[in-house]
């Protein structure tokens, strides 16, 4: 009884051998015939609008992945002043589970649903635009740029930028400061200096109390070092970056990444499904690797590349030795994020258009099933010669 019972249970499933023949080359299966077959299959697909529209939009989706989380540990460092291990331990919080979640979520879901093309596409314009909600609440929750003298403080002169060639300021004459070096002090006005040596700092100390260097003696941080300031009878600085109050909002950003993650996680499988769905069973193996080799060509390579650039303009103060300008050693928050938050909105924003696009390519067909659009599709004639001359029809092709 057992052995007729799972003889009937397979011969109820498809066996793993038929999905792999129904996926094998016809009876052409040279080598020139599976490159026609190729090409055959990428014009097919190259005509397919709702296949099409949905490759740009999971293009632009993987533009704004690819460059957003690229850079994602180094603005949570500037603007929160994180360790590096310390972001690490935040990411992994931060996006493990929540992808956990939101792929178990949106299996089930999805699952119960049971959507058509068009449930599925409004689906994920749907969740797209919650997407961009939390996207724009990243702008709530980002940092001031801490006050530091030279960049984007000034002297009692007036002297604000520091880079490739230093200024003096007058509270630091007769100092040979470094160029292109970043070793920070916190003032005890509250000032961030690039280094002692910018803070006019003459003496140093060890304090056995605090377990740590102080410089006194420093004729930036006087009484007289800054106009709009109360005098400071303590000129000292400690060999740190003065912290700012932004503890509230980094616990903010780090609820929204999660919740960015869940719905990126959750957003995921309404869009392989649809993937599934819109090219014919025979296609559905190239149209993968089609989809998956233009990500990788157009948005996991270049996307990096920009985004970085387009970062490098918000830098104050780059690293300099022997002539030769290196890395970015401070950020301007404010700049920051909206280079990077903007960059991600534009592409998000890019992505839903192309998959509203993709929502009216999907159309009834005469069963009255939800279909996808085939412009050109070769008919299959008998013989080679007519293939040849086979001119292409205008069909809607039968949903999967």
């Amino acid at each position: 009884m057992k052995e007729k019972r799972a003889n009937e249970e397979d011969d109820d499933q498809p066996s793993t051998a038929f999905l792999i023949k129904s996926n094998l080359p016809g009876p052409d299966s040279t080598c020139l015939g599976m490159v026609k077959g190729y090409f055959s299959a990428t014009r097919r697909l190259a005509t397919n609008m709702t296949y099409s529209t949905l490759i740009i939009s999971s293009i632009s989706d993987s533009i704004m992945f690819a460059g957003f989380f690229s850079f994602l540990g180094r603005y949570l460092q500037t603007q929160y002043d994180v360790t590096p291990s310390m972001t690490s331990i935040i990411l992994g919080c931060a996006s493990t589970p929540s992808g956990v979640v939101g792929n178990m979520l949106g299996g089930m879901c999805f699952k119960r649903l049971k959507l058509s093309l068009k449930g599925l596409c409004g689906a994920i314009i749907t969740g797209g635009c919650f997407t961009l909600f939390i996207l724009g609440m990243f702008f709530v929750v980002s940092c001031d740029t801490s006050p530091i003298a030279g960049l984007n403080t000034p002297y009692p002169d007036g002297t604000e930028m520091i880079g490739r060639d230093v200024p003096i300021a007058s509270c630091m004459s007769g100092c040979t400061c470094p160029v292109g070096v970043y070793t920070p002090v916190c003032g005890s006005n509250g000032i961030t200096y690039v280094t002692p040596c910018h803070a006019g700092c003459k003496d140093q100390s060890f304090d056995d109390d605090s377990d740590q260097m102080i410089y006194s003696n420093c004729s930036c941080i006087g009484s007289n070092a800054f106009l709009t300031t109360p005098a400071y009878e303590d000129d000292t600085s400690v060999p740190e970056k003065c912290s700012t109050s932004c503890t509230t909002k980094k616990y903010g950003f780090i609820a929204l990444l999660a919740l960015l993650f869940l719905f990126y996680a959750f957003l995921n499988v309404p869009c392989f499904i649809l993937f599934i769905r819109t090219v014919d069973n025979k296609d559905k193996a190239v149209a993968l690797a089609f989809s998956s080799l233009l990500q990788r060509v157009l948005a996991f390579i270049p996307a990096p590349i920009f985004f970085g650039a387009a970062i490098q303009t918000t830098c104050m103060m780059f690293q300099e030795s022997c002539g030769i300008t290196g890395n970015c050693l401070v950020y301007d928050n404010i700049r920051l994020s909206r280079v990077i938050i903007g960059l991600v909105l534009i592409f998000k924003v890019m992505a839903l258009i192309m998959y509203t696009i993709c929502y009216f390519t999907i159309r009834r067909n005469e069963s009255g099933e939800y279909t996808y659009l085939q412009l050109c599709q070769q008919e299959t004639p008998d013989d080679t010669k007519s293939a040849e001359s086979a001119m292409c029809t205008i069909p809607y092709e039968t949903t999967v």
